[in-house]
């Protein structure tokens, strides 16, 4: 398989199998990732200079992950979008859901970064739409995770090119 194809050129198809691959790959990194960039900043920085507290450090490390998402984005969007070329998608609605998941993420972080986690509260009118949102989000995720990893493609070629499993195996012949 190759991973700069995968992870790096948004155009063509890929199949399940790869889209699973790849996804899991992309989860493992960011986890591994994440655990990093908020651990290390709380256990090394905050014995370091104690004077800055644990939640400067956790707000740090929760910034940092904004970076993390950034740097993880586009390698995740060309997987998904060749996967929902396969279903003859254009996948233009992945822009969207991966706007949302960054609207969050720094949404979690200007929190964490104004408050300490413990007292941190949305003021009422907003309590509502946030939950919501968020609530949305994840039920669009599961389905995303759905119709990308389970549903199958198209049928021979389509717009996007030929069927991933056919030119595979066109390709071992």
């Amino acid at each position: 398989m190759d991973l700069r194809y995968l992870f790096l050129r948004a155009e063509g198809r890929i199949g399940r199998k790869s889209f699973v691959f790849g996804a899991i790959a992309l989860a493992l990194l960011a986890v591994g990732a994440a655990l990093v960039v908020i651990a290390v900043p709380l256990m090394i920085g905050s014995s370091l200079l104690p004077g800055l507290g644990a939640q400067f450090w956790l707000a740090t490390g929760l910034a940092m992950n904004v970076v993390l998402f950034a740097m993880l984005a586009y390698p995740a969007y060309c997987l998904a979008v060749k996967r929902r070329h396969d279903r003859n998608s254009r996948g233009i609605d992945l822009l969207g859901y991966m706007a949302l998941g960054l609207v969050l993420l720094i949404a979690v972080t200007l929190v964490a970064n104004t408050a300490p986690f413990a007292s941190a509260q949305l003021p009422p009118a907003l309590m509502g739409p946030s939950i919501g949102l968020f609530v949305g989000f994840q039920a669009y995720s599961i389905y995303m995770m759905f119709v990308l990893g389970v549903l199958k493609g198209t049928d021979g070629p389509n717009k996007y090119g030929p069927a991933p499993l056919t030119s595979a195996k066109a390709a071992a012949t």
